[in-house]
């Protein structure tokens, strides 16, 4: 393991340790440590982190939160970057219908006003 992800893996384990596995810091630093896998390569890694990633993001905030959406991005580019084509159009097509629709509940909450 590449030194910047070995540095990324403390940081999560201590996170874990100190504030819990579900906080928003630890998922924090569980997204820096999927990125940097990300760009070493290890796509299955980093997938791994991410499906844990969307599963505990969609728990704590909804499956419409930035964040949330932000983690289904990335593991659906790493899919494609896999060649699980299916997963990952089935995530991008997701992403794209939570976006349009969290968008057209929060313009008719805003005109409502």
């Amino acid at each position: 393991m590449p030194k910047r992800s070995r540095c990324a893996q403390q940081l999560l384990e201590y996170a874990e340790a100190r504030l819990g596995s579900d906080n928003p810091e630890t998922l924090a630093r569980m997204s820096e440590l999927a990125e940097t896998l990300t760009h070493a390569g290890q796509l299955r890694k980093s997938a791994l982190l991410w499906e844990q990633l969307l599963e505990k993001r969609q728990a704590r905030w909804g499956p419409a939160h930035p964040s949330t959406l932000d983690a289904m991005t990335h593991l659906a580019w790493v899919y494609g970057n896999m060649d699980r084509f299916t997963e990952s159009i089935g995530l991008y097509e997701r992403f794209l219908a939570l976006r349009t629709s969290h968008k057209s509940n929060l313009n008719k909450t805003i005109h409502m006003r």
